[in-house]
């Protein structure tokens, strides 16, 4: 009797596996999404992260539910640019773009230096600023 209830709860494990295997949303798409889309006309995302990022840089890409957006179907995918400047001061960029998936709209949110959230009339003035170091 208790080889039944083993592979029973072996094979109810097996199912869980499954379940959360496939049932964890992927962020791919999302992420491929905002890096083709074109946030400045002719640039992609991806083009413009790697400008910004430079040769000093690393960049990753990371991705989760939208936080406030009030729909499951918004996600907020976010260039992380960790560089280093030439007088060896290391600095983190974050841009932070939202992927609605209904639509297919890609809009920048906003981005921060070194965790100071910049509103998005003041962004473009300090990234220069960092291109500049």
């Amino acid at each position: 009797m208790p080889t039944v209830a083993c592979r029973r709860l072996a094979a109810a494990g097996r199912v869980l596996a499954l379940v959360l295997l496939f049932g964890c949303d992927s962020y791919d798409t999302d992420i491929q999404a905002v890096q083709n889309a074109n946030t400045i006309p002719g640039m992609s995302n991806a083009e413009l992260v790697m400008d910004l990022a430079g040769g000093r840089s690393t960049v990753s890409w990371e991705a989760g539910p939208a936080e406030g957006a009030g729909t499951d179907n918004v996600v907020e995918v976010v260039a992380v640019i960790n560089r280093a400047a030439r007088n060896g001061a290391k600095h983190e960029v974050r841009l932070r773009y939202h992927h609605d998936r209904g639509t297919g709209a890609v809009t920048l949110q906003g981005a921060s230096l070194d965790g100071d959230i910049f509103d998005l009339l003041s962004t473009p003035l300090n990234l220069f600023k960092l291109q500049m170091e």
